[in-house]
């Protein structure tokens, strides 16, 4: 079985942060583990963005094989199209070490911008899975479904 990266999907300024930090009952580690998702699993938490710093995920992608151990990785990811170049080179460094799962928070917590279906489709050329989180929710509303969504493939695939 491949190992495993969760990727919570929005653009920036969209609430991925505050669910990690709801998602990890404020713990800022990177391998931490999650009693949400399962008490007994150590997963390495990774929690800044291509959109707050491209070219460091990139150099973390890369250099995936070297960095961790854990089997299962949870990231955040901007799906900027106009960076799809970028975008391309990180998932498919990702791709070599993991099977991606990708968890889309549709709209920002204002309900004032969407992830296109475009950007939807970007995904799906990548991921195992794309589930897709509509509407407006409170951060521990949008950490719940996403350890629920972590939860569903942790040992499938």
């Amino acid at each position: 079985m491949r190992r495993k990266c969760f990727i919570l999907v929005g653009h920036s300024h969209w609430g991925k942060s505050h669910t990690l930090r709801a998602l990890t009952e404020g713990r800022l580690g990177r391998h931490i583990i999650i009693p949400a998702i399962d008490p007994r699993l150590e997963a390495y938490v990774r929690r800044i963005s291509n959109d707050d710093n491209e070219d460091a995920l990139i150099r973390f992608s890369g250099d995936l094989a070297l960095r961790i151990s854990q089997d299962y990785l949870i990231l955040t990811f901007c799906p900027n199209l106009s960076a799809r170049r970028n975008c391309r080179t990180i998932l498919r460094n990702l791709q070599t070490e993991y099977d991606l799962f990708f968890f889309v928070l549709r709209e920002d917590y204002r309900q004032r911008r969407r992830i296109t279906d475009q950007e939807i489709d970007f995904l799906r050329e990548y991921g195992i899975e794309v589930t897709i989180l509509n509407g407006h929710h409170e951060r521990e509303i949008r950490a719940g479904r996403f350890a629920a969504f972590v939860r569903r493939y942790l040992r499938t695939h």
